[in-house]
């Protein structure tokens, strides 16, 4: 931005310079003279500038000159991100599904593993058996729960 600042007041200086002098050049009006030279300062030193970044700077000389190699290889990265993208998605949605498998195929208890273990006292008739045999079920369930 401040080179382009640079250039222009260089080119509005020369351009001023010559209308001034009052110089004429191929028969042209002094002021149209001026506005000429004003424009071919601009584009002199415009391309002055180019060829040397051209020149002594490597960045740019790549850009211009393997433009469409830099393109392609640009959309070839694109490409490859969205093909990893969609693998990482179909991929998480799997380890998704499977982990829901496992979760519904993983047994709650070893085959081995004691829950609750009660004795039953069958001395007392049938309704202090139902009794005690509900109250080891309600226990067993909020172990089961807990798990």
């Amino acid at each position: 931005m401040v080179v382009s600042g640079a250039i222009a007041w260089l080119g509005n200086w020369v351009g001023r310079t010559v209308g001034r002098r009052k110089l004429s050049l191929f028969g042209m009006r002094p002021r149209h003279t001026s506005t000429m030279v004003t424009v071919a300062t601009g584009t002199f030193i415009f391309l002055a500038t180019s060829l040397l970044l051209i020149a002594f700077s490597a960045p740019v000389r790549d850009m211009l000159l393997h433009q469409e190699e830099i393109k392609r290889q640009l959309s070839d990265a694109i490409h490859d991100l969205a093909t990893v993208q969609s693998q990482s998605q179909r991929a998480g949605e799997e380890i998704k599904r499977l982990e829901a498998m496992r979760r519904i195929s993983t047994p709650l208890l070893d085959m081995d593993q004691i829950v609750n273990l009660n004795v039953v006292d069958c001395r007392g008739g049938r309704d202090l058996i139902e009794r005690q045999i509900d109250a080891m079920l309600t226990e067993t369930n909020d172990k089961m729960l807990k798990l």
